[in-house]
């Protein structure tokens, strides 16, 4: 399923100049200064480089926890660790982003601090969406929308409707998502919220794509790009890249070959400006596939690099950066020290944990090395041992045509056995994936989708919905898994 846009940060964007950014970190420094404003002027430093700089926005706000943990300051802590998560989100290290929301639902639950609570606990929802729970997704923004319901906050209700609908939207619930867009999209016009009445369009535009209703899709992302007008806010430039990647990928379903690569192009030159991967990869892709179908192999072959260039990024969490981390403990706590003689333990103390830390990074390395090593012989192993499954039920089909002496052998894959095992349909696009499976286990998403003519994300969309009718469990066999009990169903 295509990925419909998010707001992902339940907080204001902010856009501040160089001098403006020494101005407020000079506030911070100045110990002279109330408390109150030297918070202000941390947390805005912090919110200003979300998108551009996440790890600085990590860095200020681990400045604001630890003052704030020396007085005492529990809001302060509550929102200092929000904007933790905040970073982690943008970065997409998931796991660590909902460990900083915990622990700020955690401090904002006890202080009564509904508004803060809400804004943590749908951006947790979304990285639940982004990992497939929706199950847990639905649960954090419903639990997040009916404390802002409490207070009445209408901005924010809005925001938690735009994310229950991508969760629709994710689950293939399109009439549902349609539904709470609407919803969303007139309360922003109400609170004459641009870049809330922006997205909404986006997500309406991308649910017709959904449904194939291109016209419709195209008169939204029309509307859509007229609201976002020459705003050139980072926000505003994230919706307009997606719009235009929608719009050209909606020109290249309709054959308009020429028309999808202007719009491609001009989503993927402002995706590379914001670093935004995903839009990147998804239209490098389908830049790959215009360029294929004019002929222009040496530029198809330029995006379909960048398109996997761009996925692998996307799917690689990077680890945090432990030396830069404790350069700056060592910076902040040696601006405390005032005798030479202390700052001469502490830096001998650093070393030694520097020591420990590369030793125990050593170690580590050693350990991971050794888990992948295992780890892949047993996915080989597992691998031979469901193709060597699949083929037994080959042999076993084969052989029970020739005993029943059929003139016409019958099918491997019987489509009404199988789904009434699973108790579903599966469309002409779910058999079609399903057979090619059968003849070519082993054979890639990519590929898979050229040979059954879909693109990748639909190719992606059917084997996902698959997995869960066939109720597999995730594995990095899934395809192999499915014809294994696709057959045996059959053969039964």
């Amino acid at each position: 399923m295509k990925k419909i846009l998010f707001i992902l940060l339940l907080i204001p964007i902010l856009s501040i100049g160089h001098t403006n950014s020494d101005s407020l970190w000079g506030v911070w420094q100045d110990e002279s200064i109330v408390d109150s404003a030297r918070f202000e002027a941390i947390s805005t430093l912090a919110r200003s480089s979300i998108y551009s700089y996440p790890d600085s926005t990590f860095h200020y706000a681990q400045l604001q926890f630890e003052y704030a943990t020396e007085l005492g300051n529990e809001k302060e802590l509550a929102a200092a660790l929000h904007l933790q998560g905040l970073a982690r989100t943008v970065q997409n290290k998931c796991s660590e982003a909902i460990e900083y929301y915990t622990r700020s639902i955690t401090i904002s639950n006890k202080l009564g601090n509904k508004p803060q609570e809400a804004k943590s606990l749908s951006n947790i929802g979304i990285l639940y969406t982004m990992l497939g729970n929706y199950e847990k997704a639905i649960e954090y923004i419903e639990r997040g929308l009916t404390l802002n319901r409490e207070t009445n906050n209408q901005y924010e209700i809005a925001k938690s409707l735009i994310n229950i609908g991508i969760v629709y939207t994710e689950k293939g619930e399109l009439d549902s998502a349609l539904n709470v867009f609407r919803e969303a999209h007139n309360l922003f016009k109400e609170d004459g919220n641009e870049n809330g009445k922006a997205t909404t369009l986006a997500n309406i535009g991308g649910i017709y794509i959904e449904k194939e209703e291109y016209q419709l899709a195209l008169g939204y992302f029309k509307e859509c790009m007229l609201v976002l007008g020459n705003n050139n806010h980072k926000q505003n430039n994230y919706v307009r890249a997606g719009v235009l990647k929608d719009i050209g990928e909606v020109h290249y379903k309709l054959g308009n070959i020429d028309l999808s690569i202007v719009y491609l192009d001009s989503s993927l030159t402002i995706a590379k400006e914001i670093n935004q991967l995903a839009i990147m990869s998804t239209a490098a892709d389908y830049l790959h596939l215009c360029y294929k179908v004019q002929g222009e192999h040496k530029k198809a072959l330029a995006m379909l690099e960048l398109f996997v260039t761009s996925n692998d990024s996307l799917e690689k969490n990077e680890n945090e950066n432990e030396v830069i981390r404790k350069e700056y403990e060592y910076e902040y706590e040696k601006k405390k020290q005032l005798d030479l003689k202390q700052q001469k333990i502490d830096k001998l103390k650093q070393q030694r944990q520097f020591y420990i830390f590369f030793s125990g990074g050593i170690l580590l390395f050693i350990l991971f090395f050794l888990f992948y090593r295992i780890r892949l012989l047993n996915l080989k192993r597992e691998q031979n041992e469901l193709l060597h499954k699949i083929e037994l039920l080959k042999q076993k089909s084969l052989v029970k045509n020739i005993v029943d002496n059929l003139e016409e052998p019958k099918q491997l894959l019987d489509k009404t056995k199988i789904e009434d095992a699973i108790d579903a349909k599966l469309n002409e696009t779910d058999w079609k994936i399903l057979n090619t499976l059968l003849n070519n286990p082993m054979i890639d998403n990519k590929s898979l989708a050229e040979q059954v003519h879909l693109s990748y994300q639909g190719t992606s969309s059917s084997l996902r919905k698959m997995y869960k009718l066939f109720e597999l469990k995730s594995s990095n066999n899934n395809k192999l898994n499915l014809v294994v009990k696709a057959t045996d169903i059959s053969s039964k």
